[in-house]
């Protein structure tokens, strides 16, 4: 008589979830050994173009007062509160103001993941940044476009790289067409 054998069937899903859990623990572990990147301008494109990277708003260079802001991206760890970016600082990217249309887009890697970032530059300035969720701005991870202006509004989410560009030109109302719901709504009420 022979003895009975295990069923492969039953002894699988725990190989798998054991080497599930492996891979798990070996992803964190990798995770915690990497070094933190730092926020580099990848393309060099326009000669003379400088970026200023600073730990907190106080190290920021100093505004003369003059009538437009300065263009600056503050990314913070915290996630968005109710009227500000919640937590310290993670970084403060200060852009020079472009020297000509159609600038070319830069991709900025972040030193850890940004759940907040408040954009400020003037209107005129025509900045923008595409946030992305990993680093290298890979275009699959692409999570959201913001629009820079004078009002400090803070903007959630989660990103590790954003690829900002100057200059840009906005479309006239009549490139853009109607609105979606045009005629469809018969009554604006006040709330």
């Amino acid at each position: 008589m022979t003895p009975p054998r295990s069923s492969p069937t039953t002894s699988r899903p725990t190989r798998r979830r054991s080497l599930a859990l492996v891979l798990l623990a070996s992803a964190a572990l990798l995770l915690l050994l990497l070094p933190a990147a730092t926020a580099l301008p990848q393309p060099q494109d326009t000669p003379g173009s400088s970026v200023a990277i600073h730990a907190s708003p106080a190290d920021a260079p100093d505004d003369d007062g003059g009538p437009p802001p300065p263009i600056t991206a503050t990314l913070f760890r915290g996630a968005e509160g109710p009227s500000h970016c919640r937590g310290g600082p993670l970084t403060v990217l200060a852009l020079p103001r472009p020297a000509a249309r159609h600038a070319a887009e830069r991709c900025y890697d972040l030193p850890a993941a940004a759940a907040c970032g408040v954009f400020t530059a003037a209107r005129a300035d025509g900045c923008e940044a595409r946030l992305f969720a990993e680093p290298a701005c890979l275009p699959a991870s692409f999570a959201n476009t913001h629009v820079f202006g004078p009002d400090a509004r803070p903007v959630g989410g989660a990103w590790r790289s954003m690829a900002v560009r100057c200059a840009v030109v906005p479309p006239s109302p009549e490139e853009l067409g109607a609105p979606p719901l045009a005629g469809l709504i018969t009554s604006q009420k006040g709330g």
